[in-house]
């Protein structure tokens, strides 16, 4: 059987995915979980064998997803292309401003 291409299946279900991505974990976490969920249907794509229910696997992925302890955050770059919490330019380290 030939399968879809895994971004057709991704667009036609993305609202679904995005809506219980955002009220599950809560809508700071939301963008992050649908996209973990998407991440790991994709991984396991080349093993599905029907896409009659791909909509339901996708929602059950996301959930799942939602559940897990949260990721560790990366620093990000703040104002000036620093990292947050590290002193930028003309910056003492220690000084409060």
């Amino acid at each position: 059987m030939t399968l879809p291409p895994f971004q057709f299946l991704v667009d036609a279900h993305w609202r679904d995915v995005s809506r219980l991505a955002h009220a599950l974990p809560g809508p700071l976490e939301g963008d992050d979980v649908a996209q973990q969920a998407q991440t790991q249907a994709l991984t396991a794509y080349p093993r599905v064998r029907s896409t009659t229910n791909f909509r339901g696997s996708l929602l059950t992925i996301t959930s799942h997803c939602s559940m897990a302890p949260p990721r560790p955050q990366s620093p990000r770059a703040g104002a000036g292309g620093h990292r947050v919490g590290e002193p930028g330019r003309g910056e003492i380290p220690g000084q409060r401003t």
